[in-house]
């Protein structure tokens, strides 16, 4: 799959775009969550594409049961 550079954010960008801190991303990387990202030697980047894929995701109607 072909990664276009331009279309790379920053993890912290990220986190600052998803309200959340840099250390929870890095948590979730770890744990398997969040959304897909792209390590290039020891700087991490996501795709605008896979944190709207990600967020898409979490969406909850009222009083529906959060899957386990």
């Amino acid at each position: 799959m072909f990664v276009d550079p331009e279309e790379l954010i920053p993890s912290a960008e990220t986190a600052r775009l998803l309200n959340l801190k840099e250390q929870t991303l890095s948590s979730w990387r770890c744990q398997g969550r969040g959304p897909k990202y792209c390590r290039i030697g020891r700087a991490i980047f996501y795709r605008r594409e896979d944190i709207r894929a990600w967020l898409g995701q979490q969406l909850r109607s009222p009083g529906e049961k959060n899957a386990a």
